[in-house]
């Protein structure tokens, strides 16, 4: 005999139910948080995050900067703040020369110099963006990880939200031990009028402020790739 559909309606109810209850009021909060953070809902990401909230991006080994090929040239194009040349060099000064060989495309095309692994000797000749002076810079590669406050992860957000038609995450799994949460998920996006998907897997680390339960800090984790990275800058 097949039971009546309202009973299977009230078993999917008591199930929700359940599973809400499973869930501990931090939990909580960092789904909600994933909601607000995917959806751009960037009023509600502010709700739930503590003012001194801090972004932590997945840390890398490199020189803290990028770099893009314009007018035949390469020139730098941003530097992160945690970077030891931040105070040295500039946005749009020009690299000429990377381990005493002179700049080309053809040789930026078969080697990436600022890759590499924590201590591998880096030597820079670079013209300033403002003059005609030469800067020259030696130093080494070192973990690097950018951090951003809550108005720059905000703006982040909202921009990356914008990008996207449709997305949705998917394998969320999680488990805390006192104000800490890990949680692991895949992300799936579509663009406007595009049929492909873009995708990510990352797991992250929340910190729960426990005084006003709001989400102090996240640690984006270390992937497989940062170390094939290091691998592929060794000579």
């Amino acid at each position: 005999m097949v039971k009546p559909m309202k009973n299977i309606f009230f078993l999917i109810i008591i199930i929700q139910i359940s599973l809400a209850m499973g869930q501990n009021r931090k939990e909580r909060i960092v789904l909600d948080f994933l909601d607000a953070r995917y959806s751009g809902n960037v009023v509600m990401l502010k709700s739930l995050s503590s003012p001194d909230f801090i972004y932590f991006n997945t840390p890398y080994v490199g020189l803290g900067i990028t770099t893009e090929w314009k007018h035949d040239s390469l020139f730098i194009k941003n530097i992160s703040e945690e970077s030891p040349v931040y105070n040295r060099l500039h946005q749009d000064d020009h690299i000429l020369e990377i381990n005493h060989s002179l700049v080309s495309q053809k040789v930026i095309g078969k080697e990436i110099p600022f890759i590499g692994p924590i201590g591998k000797s880096i030597q820079l000749i670079v013209q300033s963006s403002d003059s005609s002076n030469f800067i020259e810079y030696q130093g080494a590669l070192d973990l690097i990880q950018k951090k951003q406050g809550l108005g720059q992860f905000l703006d982040h957000i909202q921009s990356f939200s914008s990008l996207w038609e449709s997305s949705e995450l998917q394998n969320v799994s999680y488990f805390s031990k006192r104000n800490n949460i890990v949680i692991s998920y895949n992300w799936i996006g579509n663009k406007e009028g595009e049929s492909v998907q873009y995708t990510f897997s990352t797991i992250e680390i929340y910190e729960i402020n426990p005084i006003n339960i709001t989400v102090k800090s996240i640690q984006s984790q270390w992937s497989e790739r940062q170390l094939l990275d290091q691998i592929k800058g060794t000579p």
